[in-house]
């Protein structure tokens, strides 16, 4: 299992996404990836973000492997989260999610407008389908929606802040999976997004890829 990350700021702004992706403390097979997408506009998103992202870490560090293959797990990591970020007067709302990838299981859930998408030979499907926008992580009131599926031989999961699967489209960054990957796959998308966006990037672009080779 291989994985990569990038995370940039808009043109000119700073950079509200916050991304992790690290192998489990007491398990080198099991794999963390966690990302937020801190509310634009609003005061404390950066914060909001990175105090989601370093709260999911530490719920998840801290469960035993098995406990992690529960997707009730990641529901209440995300609600851990929830809370965390909302006792913070200085932090605003973000989105969160959270996933373990153990062997070729993938566990997680999520809350928001960020996704996860499976990417096989010319299909995918959108783990993040029936996520809830609202409330938001930060609101004390965020409804974790949990996940599960398979991480197959030849598939990518991919995790995504709004700023790179809007305004390109699911179908254009699946298509560009089909013949690129790792690194190359996410410069590709930032390109297309570019190409399509007058030179500059219109949002903080953040990903998260994953492949079992």
């Amino acid at each position: 299992m291989h994985y990569f990350t990038h995370s940039e700021a808009r043109h000119n702004q700073p950079n509200e996404d916050t991304i992790a992706a690290q192998a489990h403390p007491s398990a080198a097979h099991v794999l963390l990836c966690v990302l937020a997408d801190g509310q634009g506009g609003q005061v404390g998103g950066a914060l909001a973000s990175q105090s989601a992202v370093q709260t999911a870490l530490e719920f998840a560090r801290a469960c035993p492997v098995a406990q992690l293959m529960d997707r009730a797990t990641w529901a209440k990591l995300v609600s851990a989260a929830d809370a965390v970020v909302s006792a913070d007067p200085k932090a605003g709302f973000t989105t969160l999610i959270s996933i373990g990838v153990v062997a070729n299981q993938i566990v997680g859930a999520s809350c928001g407008d960020s996704t996860a998408l499976l990417i096989g030979k010319g299909h995918y499907t959108e783990l993040t389908a029936k996520q809830r926008k609202n409330p938001p992580v930060g609101s004390h009131a965020a409804l974790p929606t949990p996940f599960m599926a398979r991480l197959r031989p030849g598939s990518m999961l991919l995790i995504m802040s709004d700023g790179v699967w809007k305004g390109v489209g699911y179908e254009a960054i699946v298509q560009l999976a089909q013949s690129t990957h790792g690194n190359e796959l996410i410069h590709a998308v930032r390109r297309l997004q570019v190409t399509q966006h007058g030179g500059q990037l219109p949002d903080d672009f953040s990903m998260i890829v994953v492949q079992e080779p």
